[in-house]
């Protein structure tokens, strides 16, 4: 169903319960003064949080510290208590859905010199898989200090 856009304005316009929204967005300029280049209403949602852009990082910074004030000159404006919290935004940056990425570190390698007395017990294993594994194993403790290297 299709509506002609001065329609839906004017239902939005005319709605008793928004009267303090149209107020809030006339006097805008007059609430926020010199920021109003800075500072924009994005939202004000169904339990009246108002969503206010900043035009960056910074801005949002400074801005943060004064939402308490802010939002006592917003009610004072209005005649009474309808904002119930305001958060911040950066304007323009939409919230983008994140995406588990499984990332492969790889590790970095470590060239752990094994003593004399581990080289000559690794020759003595026949079997190259248990020699390789037990090798590795060494090298892992020399570089987690779980057993005395040969300089100690």
């Amino acid at each position: 169903m299709t509506r002609h856009i001065k329609t839906v304005l004017h239902t939005l316009m005319h709605a008793d319960s928004n009267d303090w929204k149209k107020t809030l967005f006339a006097q805008w300029p007059t609430i926020i003064g010199a920021l109003n280049n800075k500072i924009s209403i994005e939202k004000i949602t169904d339990n009246n949080v108002l969503i206010l852009g900043v035009q960056n990082s910074c801005w949002l910074q400074e801005v943060y510290f004064l939402a308490d004030t802010l939002q006592a000159k917003i009610n004072q404006a209005l005649g009474a208590y309808h904002i119930k919290q305001i958060r911040f935004k950066i304007k323009g940056v939409k919230k983008q859905k994140t995406q588990k990425v499984q990332k492969t570190v790889s590790q970095p390698v470590i060239h752990a010199m094994l003593t004399l007395a581990e080289q000559q017990a690794l020759e003595k294993i026949s079997d190259g898989a248990l020699k390789d594994a037990l090798r590795a194993f060494c090298v892992r403790c020399h570089t987690t200090r779980y057993l005395p290297t040969s300089s100690e």
